[in-house]
Protein backbone atom coordinates (compact mmCIF):
# COMPACT_ATOMS: atom_id res chain seq x y z
CA UNK A 1 0.00 0.00 0.00
CA UNK A 2 3.11 2.30 -0.22
CA UNK A 3 2.42 3.95 -3.49
CA UNK A 4 -0.86 5.44 -1.89
CA UNK A 5 0.45 6.05 1.21
CA UNK A 6 1.49 9.56 1.30
CA UNK A 7 0.24 11.76 3.68
CA UNK A 8 -1.26 14.35 0.78
CA UNK A 9 -2.96 11.36 -0.57
CA UNK A 10 -4.15 10.05 2.70
CA UNK A 11 -5.80 13.47 3.77
CA UNK A 12 -7.44 13.51 0.51
CA UNK A 13 -8.93 10.04 0.89
CA UNK A 14 -9.69 10.92 4.23
CA UNK A 15 -11.36 13.75 3.37
CA UNK A 16 -13.82 12.50 0.36
CA UNK A 17 -15.07 9.82 2.71
CA UNK A 18 -15.68 12.12 5.73
CA UNK A 19 -19.09 12.38 4.92
CA UNK A 20 -19.73 8.57 5.88
CA UNK A 21 -19.24 9.18 9.08
CA UNK A 22 -19.17 12.92 9.80
CA UNK A 23 -22.61 13.58 9.67
CA UNK A 24 -25.88 11.99 9.97
CA UNK A 25 -27.27 12.62 5.92
CA UNK A 26 -28.73 9.13 4.33
CA UNK A 27 -25.98 7.07 2.80
CA UNK A 28 -25.61 8.14 -1.27
CA UNK A 29 -26.91 4.64 -1.91
CA UNK A 30 -29.24 1.68 -0.41
CA UNK A 31 -27.39 -0.19 2.28
CA UNK A 32 -26.79 -3.58 1.47
CA UNK A 33 -25.58 -6.77 3.72
CA UNK A 34 -23.44 -8.52 1.44
CA UNK A 35 -21.93 -7.81 -2.59
CA UNK A 36 -21.97 -10.49 -5.20
CA UNK A 37 -18.94 -11.58 -7.21
CA UNK A 38 -16.53 -12.90 -4.68
CA UNK A 39 -13.68 -14.53 -6.27
CA UNK A 40 -13.64 -18.54 -5.67
CA UNK A 41 -11.98 -19.48 -2.41
CA UNK A 42 -8.38 -21.16 -2.52
CA UNK A 43 -8.59 -24.86 -1.86
CA UNK A 44 -7.78 -25.89 1.98
CA UNK A 45 -7.81 -28.25 4.52
CA UNK A 46 -9.68 -26.03 7.57
CA UNK A 47 -10.65 -22.45 6.84
CA UNK A 48 -8.17 -19.30 7.15
CA UNK A 49 -9.26 -16.42 8.41
CA UNK A 50 -7.23 -13.03 7.78
CA UNK A 51 -7.52 -10.16 11.48
CA UNK A 52 -7.08 -6.91 9.90
CA UNK A 53 -7.51 -3.12 11.27
CA UNK A 54 -6.77 0.67 10.24
CA UNK A 55 -4.42 1.05 13.03
CA UNK A 56 -5.85 -0.06 16.70
CA UNK A 57 -3.50 -3.16 16.60
CA UNK A 58 -4.93 -4.32 20.31
CA UNK A 59 -8.63 -4.45 18.46
CA UNK A 60 -7.62 -6.94 15.60
CA UNK A 61 -5.47 -8.72 18.81
CA UNK A 62 -8.23 -8.80 20.81
CA UNK A 63 -11.22 -10.36 18.95
CA UNK A 64 -8.23 -12.93 16.93
CA UNK A 65 -7.47 -14.28 20.59
CA UNK A 66 -11.33 -14.19 22.14
CA UNK A 67 -12.73 -15.92 18.85
CA UNK A 68 -10.29 -18.18 18.79
CA UNK A 69 -10.80 -18.78 22.86
CA UNK A 70 -14.10 -19.62 22.20
CA UNK A 71 -13.86 -22.30 19.14
CA UNK A 72 -11.65 -23.74 21.23
CA UNK A 73 -14.04 -23.82 24.20
CA UNK A 74 -16.30 -25.85 21.44
CA UNK A 75 -13.01 -28.25 21.17
CA UNK A 76 -11.68 -27.04 17.85
CA UNK A 77 -8.39 -26.81 17.79
CA UNK A 78 -6.47 -23.62 16.15
CA UNK A 79 -3.36 -22.17 15.02
CA UNK A 80 -2.98 -18.77 15.82
CA UNK A 81 0.01 -16.74 13.89
CA UNK A 82 0.23 -13.46 15.77
CA UNK A 83 2.01 -10.17 14.07
CA UNK A 84 4.28 -10.34 17.46
CA UNK A 85 5.62 -6.81 17.18
CA UNK A 86 2.78 -5.15 19.65
CA UNK A 87 1.85 -5.51 23.26
CA UNK A 88 -0.58 -7.04 24.00
CA UNK A 89 0.20 -10.42 22.07
CA UNK A 90 -2.59 -12.55 21.13
CA UNK A 91 -0.41 -14.88 23.07
CA UNK A 92 -0.20 -12.82 26.16
CA UNK A 93 -4.04 -12.25 26.07
CA UNK A 94 -4.76 -16.14 26.16
CA UNK A 95 -1.48 -16.71 28.33
CA UNK A 96 -3.37 -17.36 31.18
CA UNK A 97 -5.68 -19.85 29.78
CA UNK A 98 -3.43 -21.59 27.22
CA UNK A 99 -2.32 -24.81 28.59
CA UNK A 100 1.12 -25.53 27.34
CA UNK A 101 1.79 -29.01 29.19
CA UNK A 102 -1.05 -30.61 26.98
CA UNK A 103 0.36 -33.13 24.64
CA UNK A 104 -2.31 -31.52 21.94
CA UNK A 105 -3.06 -28.24 23.23
CA UNK A 106 -5.99 -26.43 21.59
CA UNK A 107 -4.70 -23.48 20.44
CA UNK A 108 -1.07 -23.03 19.34
CA UNK A 109 0.46 -19.93 18.65
CA UNK A 110 3.41 -18.56 16.68
CA UNK A 111 4.85 -15.91 15.24
CA UNK A 112 2.79 -15.03 11.08
CA UNK A 113 6.56 -13.14 9.80
CA UNK A 114 8.07 -16.49 9.90
CA UNK A 115 5.15 -19.56 9.93
CA UNK A 116 4.38 -21.08 6.79
CA UNK A 117 0.66 -20.05 5.54
CA UNK A 118 -0.09 -23.32 3.56
CA UNK A 119 0.81 -25.24 7.39
CA UNK A 120 -1.81 -25.80 10.15
CA UNK A 121 -1.21 -29.53 10.41
CA UNK A 122 -4.73 -31.09 12.05
CA UNK A 123 -6.22 -28.13 13.13
CA UNK A 124 -9.56 -27.16 12.40
CA UNK A 125 -9.08 -23.18 12.13
CA UNK A 126 -5.79 -21.43 11.10
CA UNK A 127 -6.66 -17.42 12.45
CA UNK A 128 -3.58 -14.77 11.28
CA UNK A 129 -3.29 -10.82 12.21
CA UNK A 130 -1.68 -8.83 9.82
CA UNK A 131 -1.19 -5.09 10.40
CA UNK A 132 -2.68 -2.47 8.25
CA UNK A 133 0.79 -1.57 5.90
CA UNK A 134 0.54 -4.84 4.50
CA UNK A 135 4.18 -6.09 4.89
CA UNK A 136 5.53 -8.32 2.25
CA UNK A 137 4.92 -11.62 4.71
CA UNK A 138 1.25 -10.76 4.79
CA UNK A 139 0.41 -11.18 1.27
CA UNK A 140 0.90 -15.03 0.70
CA UNK A 141 -1.42 -15.53 4.15
CA UNK A 142 -3.93 -12.46 2.56
CA UNK A 143 -3.76 -15.02 -0.67
CA UNK A 144 -4.79 -18.86 1.59
CA UNK A 145 -7.39 -16.90 3.44
CA UNK A 146 -10.89 -17.63 2.74
CA UNK A 147 -12.30 -14.90 5.07
CA UNK A 148 -10.82 -11.43 6.28
CA UNK A 149 -12.17 -10.03 9.38
CA UNK A 150 -11.62 -6.18 9.60
CA UNK A 151 -11.94 -4.59 12.88
CA UNK A 152 -13.27 -0.73 13.14
CA UNK A 153 -12.51 1.09 16.13
CA UNK A 154 -15.01 3.75 17.48
CA UNK A 155 -13.25 6.68 16.58
CA UNK A 156 -14.60 8.83 13.29
CA UNK A 157 -10.95 8.57 11.65
CA UNK A 158 -10.41 5.48 12.40
CA UNK A 159 -13.60 3.92 10.60
CA UNK A 160 -12.96 6.59 7.69
CA UNK A 161 -9.35 4.62 7.96
CA UNK A 162 -10.76 1.35 8.04
CA UNK A 163 -13.20 2.00 5.37
CA UNK A 164 -10.30 2.75 3.12
CA UNK A 165 -8.14 -0.22 4.01
CA UNK A 166 -10.88 -2.45 3.18
CA UNK A 167 -11.81 -0.81 -0.75
CA UNK A 168 -8.11 -1.08 -0.87
CA UNK A 169 -7.98 -5.02 -0.06
CA UNK A 170 -11.33 -5.21 -2.35
CA UNK A 171 -9.94 -3.29 -5.23
CA UNK A 172 -6.83 -5.45 -5.05
CA UNK A 173 -8.86 -8.81 -4.76
CA UNK A 174 -6.35 -9.13 -1.87
CA UNK A 175 -9.66 -10.79 -0.34
CA UNK A 176 -11.79 -12.84 -1.30
CA UNK A 177 -14.79 -13.40 1.26
CA UNK A 178 -14.63 -10.07 3.81
CA UNK A 179 -16.66 -9.48 7.30
CA UNK A 180 -16.79 -6.42 9.31
CA UNK A 181 -16.94 -6.44 13.59
CA UNK A 182 -17.63 -2.43 14.83
CA UNK A 183 -17.04 -0.85 17.86
CA UNK A 184 -19.76 1.14 19.39
CA UNK A 185 -20.93 2.49 22.73
CA UNK A 186 -23.12 -0.16 24.62
CA UNK A 187 -26.55 0.34 23.19
CA UNK A 188 -25.78 2.73 20.13
CA UNK A 189 -26.78 0.64 17.14
CA UNK A 190 -23.63 2.59 15.41
CA UNK A 191 -21.90 -0.07 14.39
CA UNK A 192 -24.36 -1.42 12.17
CA UNK A 193 -25.46 1.74 11.17
CA UNK A 194 -21.99 2.91 10.08
CA UNK A 195 -21.50 -0.43 8.60
CA UNK A 196 -24.66 -0.01 6.23
CA UNK A 197 -22.62 3.27 5.18
CA UNK A 198 -18.99 1.08 4.36
CA UNK A 199 -21.24 -1.06 1.93
CA UNK A 200 -23.36 1.58 0.77
CA UNK A 201 -19.95 3.37 -0.79
CA UNK A 202 -18.52 0.13 -1.97
CA UNK A 203 -18.11 -0.13 -5.74
CA UNK A 204 -20.73 -2.11 -7.29
CA UNK A 205 -19.63 -5.62 -7.79
CA UNK A 206 -17.47 -5.98 -4.60
CA UNK A 207 -17.04 -9.17 -3.10
CA UNK A 208 -19.16 -10.34 -0.65
CA UNK A 209 -18.90 -7.98 2.62
CA UNK A 210 -20.90 -9.24 5.83
CA UNK A 211 -21.49 -7.64 9.26
CA UNK A 212 -20.31 -9.94 11.87
CA UNK A 213 -21.46 -7.71 14.70
CA UNK A 214 -20.55 -4.86 17.16
CA UNK A 215 -18.52 -5.19 20.22
CA UNK A 216 -19.45 -2.65 22.55
CA UNK A 217 -17.33 -0.73 24.19
CA UNK A 218 -18.80 -0.93 28.36
CA UNK A 219 -16.16 -0.50 30.97
CA UNK A 220 -15.86 -3.40 31.83
CA UNK A 221 -13.46 -3.67 28.93
CA UNK A 222 -11.06 -1.09 30.20
CA UNK A 223 -11.37 -1.56 33.85
CA UNK A 224 -10.39 -5.10 33.81
CA UNK A 225 -11.02 -7.60 30.54
CA UNK A 226 -8.11 -5.65 28.63
CA UNK A 227 -5.53 -4.23 31.85
CA UNK A 228 -6.00 -7.87 33.13
CA UNK A 229 -5.33 -9.62 30.35
CA UNK A 230 -8.25 -12.36 30.67
CA UNK A 231 -10.30 -13.90 27.80
CA UNK A 232 -13.68 -12.37 28.31
CA UNK A 233 -15.37 -15.48 26.93
CA UNK A 234 -13.70 -17.36 29.61
CA UNK A 235 -13.47 -14.82 32.80
CA UNK A 236 -16.27 -12.85 31.81
CA UNK A 237 -19.01 -14.82 30.23
CA UNK A 238 -22.05 -13.21 31.62
CA UNK A 239 -20.51 -9.71 30.31
CA UNK A 240 -21.75 -7.97 27.13
CA UNK A 241 -18.23 -8.46 25.80
CA UNK A 242 -18.45 -12.29 25.58
CA UNK A 243 -21.93 -12.55 24.56
CA UNK A 244 -21.39 -9.93 21.23
CA UNK A 245 -17.88 -11.96 20.94
CA UNK A 246 -19.84 -15.35 20.84
CA UNK A 247 -22.61 -13.85 18.44
CA UNK A 248 -19.08 -12.66 16.20
CA UNK A 249 -17.86 -15.95 16.30
CA UNK A 250 -21.18 -17.52 15.18
CA UNK A 251 -21.50 -15.03 12.47
CA UNK A 252 -18.21 -15.75 11.74
CA UNK A 253 -19.07 -20.02 11.40
CA UNK A 254 -21.80 -19.14 9.14
CA UNK A 255 -19.79 -17.23 6.71
CA UNK A 256 -16.94 -19.78 6.20
CA UNK A 257 -17.50 -21.91 2.59
CA UNK A 258 -16.02 -24.90 5.17
CA UNK A 259 -17.02 -25.96 8.40
CA UNK A 260 -14.69 -27.42 10.39
CA UNK A 261 -14.15 -30.07 11.68
CA UNK A 262 -15.02 -30.88 15.50
CA UNK A 263 -12.64 -32.87 17.81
Amino acid sequence: MTEESSPGREGRRLKDFAHLFLGSGTPRSAPAEGRAGTPAAAPGDHPRVAFLDAGEGWLRTFLAAEIAAHLAQEKHRLLVAEEGRLFPTISGHLGRWLDRTAPTPPIEVVRAESADPDGGGARDWTFVEIPPHLPGWSRPWLARAEFTLVAVAEKQIDRIRAFQLLKYLLGRELCRRTGVIMTEAPGSGRGRRDFHRFTAALPQGSPETLFLGALPLEPLLDREILPQRKPAVIWFPESTTAAALVRAAAALRRALPLEPQVC
